[in-house]
């Protein structure tokens, strides 16, 4: 089953924490529960694509998060950083010259 969520990107920029806990509970409320599996910026909206979570794959929290350089080295450390803290990178897009990114957050994530 394959889903799609629209987020005006305009929203984002205004309110990311409400953004990020409207696509968390969206995808843990639907039935049967989603995951997020990818993200496409058109125009002025995010399109984010989901599919049914796996047996036994537990719900996360998304996040949308500005980086804090456009930087290529500093992007790549600040993905390294979060996902030594439990978050995985699942997309970035553009909003005029700031680099935004959607990270999954499970703190019971063993990393490597």
């Amino acid at each position: 089953m394959n889903r799609i969520i629209k987020i005006a990107i305009d929203d984002i920029i205004i309110n990311p924490s409400a953004q990020s806990q409207l696509l968390t509970k969206a995808a843990a409320e639907r039935t049967p529960n989603i995951r997020v599996t990818g993200i496409c910026e058109i125009n002025d909206v995010l399109l984010i694509t989901c599919e049914e979570r796996g047996n036994g794959e537990e719900a996360v929290e998304y996040i949308f998060a500005p980086f804090e350089s456009v930087n290529e080295d500093d992007v790549v450390a600040e993905i390294r950083d979060r996902y030594f803290s439990n978050f995985t990178f699942l997309g970035g897009f553009d909003v005029k010259k700031v680099k935004w990114a959607l990270f999954a957050h499970n703190p019971d994530r063993e990393t490597h």
